[in-house]
């Protein structure tokens, strides 16, 4: 499937708000194809809150890990897994 455009998510500790993310996205008349990277998150469930959506949204959302973990290595792994399949690519 072809998308229009993609967005990347990064995420590290914020699961309360990566829900409302995915919740928001899911709900576009146009839903984006979005990538969720898990940037080793300690002591939140965002690993749970990940494999939830994707399986609720497998179109949608798809999830990895980063290793090593950082916010500019979770940024380029999520641009690495949509940039193939859209024109545009969004970063939240």
């Amino acid at each position: 499937m072809t998308y229009t455009y993609g967005v990347a998510i990064p995420t590290n500790g914020n699961g309360e708000h990566l829900r409302e993310v995915l919740e928001s996205l899911a709900g576009l008349p146009t839903p984006p194809q979005a990538v969720a990277i898990n940037d080793q998150s300690r002591g939140t469930d965002v690993a749970g809150i990940c494999e939830e959506y994707t399986e609720r949204f497998p179109t949608l959302v798809r999830t990895t890990r980063t290793d090593p973990p950082g916010a500019a290595s979770a940024r380029n792994e999520a641009i690495a897994a949509i940039v193939d399949d859209v024109e545009w690519v969004c970063i939240l």
